[in-house]
């Protein structure tokens, strides 16, 4: 039994390895999939230590002294699209989860803020948005962009190959988060989904790219 159990570590130690393609992880979580069903084995059976040696936070400081309700939620979308929590602490958002899954969803947030923020000024200028107006609808287009990357980002990691990853990685998460953030206070973001950008927001967030290269 000790041998089914080095390997099914082996097996999360790929999921959770940076240096692994998107390809190699769905095939280790398929493996150890199969590996725990032919043994009826669960993931309580399997140690998750070194699981969790691999939960870090990648932290970007927003250099917002109030950050924007927007940026918070569009934050909130990409680290749970892409296997994270994000913790906000004053200006700067914490991406807590697996590495390479923290790396990615910091990058990205860069990233794609960016975009949404040039997205909205454009459409403002076309429109002839101003004041009040322009900030209404900046911030709903933001938002409805990150609901609609979220869903993107879902749709792909739901599968029967990555539900086993889904096991391994919620609970180190959580138990990361515990010991890094003892009095963490958590809150429900609500999407602001009646504002004149909502619209061009989804819209946006179906069509922005999500291939862009990280480096790190």
């Amino acid at each position: 039994m000790d041998k089914i159990i080095d390997r099914a570590k082996k097996f999360i130690a790929m999921m959770n390895n940076s240096a692994a393609s998107q390809s190699e992880t769905t095939q280790a979580a398929a493996h150890l999939k199969k590996l725990l069903d032919k043994h009826n084995l669960t993931m309580g059976d399997v140690s998750q230590e070194d699981v969790s040696k691999t939960i870090v936070k990648d932290i970007y400081d927003t250099g917002y002294k109030s950050v924007p309700y927007e940026q918070l939620s569009l934050a909130g979308n990409l680290a749970r699209g892409y296997g994270c929590e994000m913790i906000q602490t004053g200006s700067s958002f914490a991406f807590v989860g697996p590495e390479a899954s923290a790396l990615v969803a910091k990058e990205m947030y860069i990233y794609i803020s960016h975009q949404l923020y040039c997205l909205a000024g454009v459409n403002c200028i076309a429109q002839r948005i101003k004041g009040a107006a322009k900030r209404r609808y900046t911030r709903t287009f933001i938002i409805a962009a990150g609901q609609e990357i979220f869903d993107r980002l879902d749709s792909v990691t739901v599968s029967a190959e990555t539900e086993t990853y889904e096991m391994v990685r919620a609970p180190a998460v959580a138990e990361a988060l515990a010991v890094m953030y003892p009095r963490l206070k958590t809150r429900k973001l609500k999407g602001d989904l009646c504002g004149s950008g909502f619209a061009g927001g989804a819209e946006a967030g179906k069509n922005i790219s999500l291939n862009t290269q990280v480096t790190g």
